[in-house]
């Protein structure tokens, strides 16, 4: 035990009281009164091992705001030792080193059915009290020129690092030819955001409550579009409240060997609530994943499962509204959103959804035992539905839920993928194993790159 150990271990339960804290470096990162909210719990008298619990608490508080690229601490006498008091009156010293304000984020995605590239740009700690300020623009040029702004303001709720209030603006366009017409939509969106931790898991949790109000219109309707997507245009208002949950205990996102990740989302918009709108409907979805490795000291083979379902109920909804499944990002062997209902060659999405798949991924003999680049070998299905026209012996509703598991869809495949933090590569041949009749199915080569910098 080092001598340090030692005293630290001697004195445990000493009183003690933090008299003044002294800043360094920047110390104007965040404004007086947001900083001082900080620091106060360690001007509560308490024992030597309690002040470095409250400590080591506030490092990890300011830490989780990112404003700051270092913060140091170091406990210091106030005033000497007074023999005749047991109780130590201390100073803390910190010293912090501010993280650059501005920031810009580039990430692109190249697919054999999408192209995109995503520019997000911010200002951090705009008014010295962790706010943010930041611009999201997407570009996407296959298989649907889209184009999206967003415009967002986030805040710590009552001083807590994990907990925010999140403000959005958003216009967007795109067309979809697959759909013979274009969507235009406008609108904002107020959002709290809270982040933990779940002690039984050891995994990050993530909970969040939401508004929105966006007014969505469908125009350039073609003149072969059918009569769903005729039905459908023009304007229309959402209003909606929502929520959502989601943990992840992987080691890993890009390649876990062991954990799992699970995320619930749900949404009511229009009258259910008593909100306004031209749409009244309950949305929900689950989506979960395991991670499973059949050699736990190498991991050279690693099982991935994941499964969803999700359901739109609602007398008014729209083609807005609905699930849309196939292809590279969801489920191989199938054309972009090739999966569902079709209306005279359209695809029009569906009310319900389940997906499931499972995935091998071998590390490459020569290779090194960190290597990004591994063989993938992978089996999914899934079943994309239409609400039923008519009620017959059962509700419409317990009708869907039946229709979403009775005869999936499945495909297979077998490439290279390589993930890192920068750069995320796929290579898979795929082939369509079992079909619908409306399906849209692709076998041969699909693949993936997606750059961040």
């Amino acid at each position: 035990m080092s001598s340090v150990d030692y005293l630290l271990e001697q004195n445990a339960t000493r009183p003690v009281e933090v008299k003044k804290v002294e800043l360094s470096g920047d110390s104007e990162s965040f404004r007086e009164g947001f900083f001082q909210t900080q620091l106060d719990p360690l001007f509560q008298e308490s024992t030597l091992s309690g002040l470095l619990s409250r400590l080591q608490t506030t490092v990890n508080r300011l830490k989780a705001f990112g404003v700051h690229k270092s913060i140091a601490v170091k406990l210091d006498l106030d005033k000497g030792i007074d023999d005749n008091n047991e109780k130590l009156d201390l100073k803390a010293i910190l010293s912090v080193e501010q993280a650059d304000a501005h920031w810009l984020k580039v990430s692109s995605i190249t697919r054999q059915d999408e192209a995109g590239l995503i520019l997000s740009s911010g200002i951090n700690n705009l008014f010295g009290g962790a706010e943010s300020i930041s611009i999201d623009a997407l570009f996407n040029t296959r298989p649907r020129d889209v184009s999206s702004y967003a415009v967002n303001f986030a805040t710590p709720v009552l001083g807590s690092p994990f907990t925010k209030a999140i403000i959005s603006g958003k216009v967007s366009s795109q067309t979809l030819p697959w759909a013979s017409h274009s969507q235009v939509i406008k609108g904002f969106s107020g959002r709290l955001v809270n982040n933990s931790v779940c002690s039984k898991a050891n995994a990050p949790i993530t909970r969040e409550v939401g508004f929105e109000a966006v007014n969505r219109s469908v125009v350039g309707v073609g003149a072969a579009a059918s009569d769903i997507i005729r039905a459908s245009s023009g304007d229309n208002l959402k209003v909606s409240v929502s929520g959502s949950a989601s943990i992840d205990s992987r080691d890993s996102i890009y390649y876990p060997t062991k954990g799992f990740s699970a995320a619930v989302t749900g949404e009511v918009a229009g009258s259910i609530l008593g909100l306004p709108g031209d749409v009244s409907f309950i949305k929900t979805s689950l989506l979960a994943s395991t991670a499973y490795s059949l050699d736990p000291i190498n991991d050279r083979i690693v099982l991935n499962f994941s499964a969803g379902s999700g359901i739109l109920h609602g007398e008014k909804t729209t083609i807005l509204d609905r699930f849309y499944l196939g292809g590279a990002k969801d489920i191989y062997g199938f054309q972009y959103n090739g999966l569902g209902p079709k209306d005279e060659g359209d695809i029009i999405g569906g009310h319900g959804f389940a997906i499931g798949n499972i995935s091998a991924y071998a590390k490459l003999p020569r290779l090194a035992n960190d290597s990004p680049l591994r063989a993938i070998f992978l089996f999914n299905g899934a079943s994309l539905v239409a609400a039923p026209t008519s009620e017959g012996a059962t509700s419409p509703l317990k009708s869907l839920v039946q229709n979403i598991f009775s005869n999936p869809s499945t495909g297979a495949g077998v490439g290279l993928t390589y993930r890192s933090p920068n750069a995320q590569v796929e290579l898979i041949y795929s082939v369509p194993l079992s079909t619908n009749s409306h399906d849209l199915t692709y076998r041969g080569l699909q693949f993936g790159v997606g750059l961040a910098f």
